[in-house]
């Protein structure tokens, strides 16, 4: 499985570091690895994420479905 980080959520991604780093720089490296690591243990395993709300009329591929990321 392939990951593509859309540009929101490099965004997203960014703005939460920026924002605890101005406090605890060490909390920010912190949390920025257990994302990593939960991003990278969801491509690794991907069924192991659960699905997000999907709405009746999209999609049924599952493939294509949102997945929240594994407890951090």
């Amino acid at each position: 499985m392939k990951l593509v980080w859309s540009a929101f959520a490099l965004s997203d991604r960014d703005g939460i570091f920026t924002h605890i780093v101005a406090e605890s720089p060490r909390a920010a490296t912190a949390l920025d690895e257990r994302i990593a690591a939960a991003v990278h243990r969801l491509v690794d395993f991907p069924r192991v994420g659960a699905l997000a709300a999907w709405p009746a009329h999209a999609s049924s591929s599952l493939w294509a479905r949102p997945m929240s990321l594994p407890t951090l």
